[in-house]
């Protein structure tokens, strides 16, 4: 019965609540009905052996049947999971790109209220108790007029007067907010240069060097910090990164950096100063990451790729944000130790982990080298055809990478800070990483081809990636550079004539309006040279 049926039988207001409530849980079911688990056939069968036995008589060989057979079905049963944990994932990542409605699909929990309060401010987690508060709430709330009276008696338990938070309250708030608490980078060069365990004055000069614009008043404030501690290694990292005017000179001052702050993390955590040795450990990462970039940049590539792994794998949650493994997996690259590189990506492209286009491009880069390998028409075909949707895939995560190596765009040096699938990111990417494609045989022309193929699809699609990308890669990127759109609205190919045809009609009609009396003259004779008359008569006379 639908609601109008039954505002004519004219029941009361509860009970067509109860009715609305009622359809509301049956659409519900109906919408989020998901089937019971199936299992394959394979599995019901050894059920029902397993079955069999559990009515047989109990002996020793039967507990022993039964146990094999127990041990068959756990495995069956984790296999079709994990198929079905990859198929829904596949499902959801070809349809819309991501993982989040996968992820809730897979979830077959029921997420309930842990505790309610009553209108006495009371907590309870008991279940009746919760329900029997949030029953009393709605039926009064829909019995009083507009729910005016309900929405005052519950709102107005607490009478005490609420003072306006004041200045110091707000500082200490700061200061005691502990890091690490919500995804992504704690803004760490404010965590490790703001303040610390350390002296005063030192810590305070940092606090300036942070808020300072201009690079000589850092330098200035990291001099002055080094000044009352002479080994505080965030002021010696700081005068490395903006005062060493060599690499050479930078990789000196972080080793000093280095044995500072090593120091002075021993010494922390000795003294059982938690929070402060956090911070210690922090700035000494940031070091060695640096200190490994300085190898790589003087071509030491063994060292760095020795310090990249260790800083991968013991890395502190402030630097993850950083993406250490992008720094290994170019290193590794320029070794050419491409098996290392495939075992830093199957432990790193992950669907549950956020890609990167460094991740992406690898593993297509990977596939190409492989396909320019591959001996044979049919296995070098194969091969080439799993390079083409590797390559397909990564320019789906950031179109702006295939300009740039396949130098259709200008490059120019890498911001410090990228954004994840823009432009910014494509340039940083394309920086360290051109010579890897140039020295892979083949993989330019599979890239070309991807390319060709993805840039018709977008301008088919014509739908432009989000502004707020372009903004905030606008911010990052040199003001000299012009940033990469995809897809671009093309012009169709008769536009240049049909303006041409425009121009030429707007043309004439400016003569005729200026000089009628020639304007009808030239048409007549124009009208006599095109008069179909005589070339009818010269037909009819051939």
């Amino acid at each position: 019965m639908s609601l109008q049926d039954e505002q004519k039988v004219g029941k009361s207001t509860q009970e067509k609540y109860d009715s609305l409530l009622k359809q509301l849980k049956t659409e519900t079911i109906k919408v989020n009905f998901t089937g019971k688990k199936e299992i394959s056939f394979k599995s019901k069968q050894l059920l029902q052996e397993r079955k069999e036995l559990l009515q047989q008589e109990k002996t020793n060989r039967n507990r022993q049947k039964i146990a094999e057979i127990s041990k068959k079905i756990s495995e069956q049963l984790r296999k079709e999971r994990k198929t079905k944990k990859f198929l829904t994932l596949k499902k959801h990542i070809e349809k819309t790109g991501g993982i989040k409605k996968a992820l809730k699909e897979m979830n077959y929990k029921k997420d309930w209220i842990p505790s309610m309060k009553n209108k006495d401010c009371v907590k309870t987690f008991k279940r009746p108790e919760i329900l029997s508060i949030a029953t009393e709430y709605y039926r009064k709330l829909y019995q009083s007029s507009k729910g005016k009276r309900v929405r005052k008696e519950y709102n107005s338990v607490n009478t005490d007067e609420v003072k306006p938070i004041l200045k110091e309250e707000t500082i200490k708030a700061i200061k005691t907010q502990k890091l690490d608490k919500a995804p992504g980078s704690d803004l760490e060069h404010q965590a490790w240069f703001g303040g610390g365990g350390g002296a005063g004055g030192a810590d305070e000069a940092l606090a300036r060097a942070w808020r300072e614009r201009e690079p000589a008043a850092r330098v200035a404030c990291a001099r002055a910090a080094l000044a009352l501690r002479p080994d505080c290694a965030a002021a010696l990292l700081l005068l490395a990164e903006e005062d060493a005017p060599t690499v050479l000179e930078a990789e000196r001052v972080l080793r000093r950096a280095w044995r500072a702050g090593e120091a002075a993390w021993r010494a922390l955590a000795a003294a059982g100063a938690a929070g402060a040795a956090r911070r210690e450990a922090a700035v000494l990462a940031h070091v060695k990451r640096r200190a490994a970039m300085c190898a790589r940049r003087l071509g030491r590539l063994r060292d760095a790729a020795r310090l990249f792994r260790e800083l991968a794998r013991d890395a502190p949650p402030a630097l993850h944000a950083l993406a250490l493994h992008e720094n290994l997996l170019e290193v590794l690259l320029e070794q050419r130790a491409y098996a290392d590189v495939q075992a830093v990506l199957a432990r790193h492209d992950d669907v549950g982990l956020p890609r990167s286009a460094a991740v992406c491009y690898t593993a297509a880069l990977l596939r190409a080298r492989a396909a320019g390998a591959a001996a044979g028409a049919g296995a070098r075909a194969h091969a080439e055809a799993a390079a083409l949707d590797a390559i397909r895939r990564a320019i789906e995560f950031n179109p702006h990478v295939p300009e740039y190596l396949l130098e259709l765009r200008p490059l120019t040096l890498p911001p410090e800070h990228v954004l994840r699938r823009g432009d910014s990111e494509a340039v940083a990417y394309a920086f360290w990483h051109l010579r890897h494609w140039r020295a892979a045989e083949g993989a330019l022309r599979l890239l070309g081809a991807a390319w060709a193929a993805a840039e018709r699809a977008g301008a088919d699609a014509g739908a432009a990636r989000g502004a707020c990308l372009q903004c905030a890669d606008r911010e990052l990127l040199p003001a000299h550079h012009a940033l990469s759109v995809f897809p671009r609205r093309r012009a169709p190919a008769l536009l240049p004539l049909a303006a041409a045809l425009c121009a030429a009609t707007a043309l004439l009609a400016l003569l005729a309006h200026r000089w009628p009396a020639a304007a009808a003259q030239a048409a007549r004779a124009a009208a006599q040279a095109l008069d179909p008359r005589p070339l009818l008569r010269l037909l009819s006379a051939i």
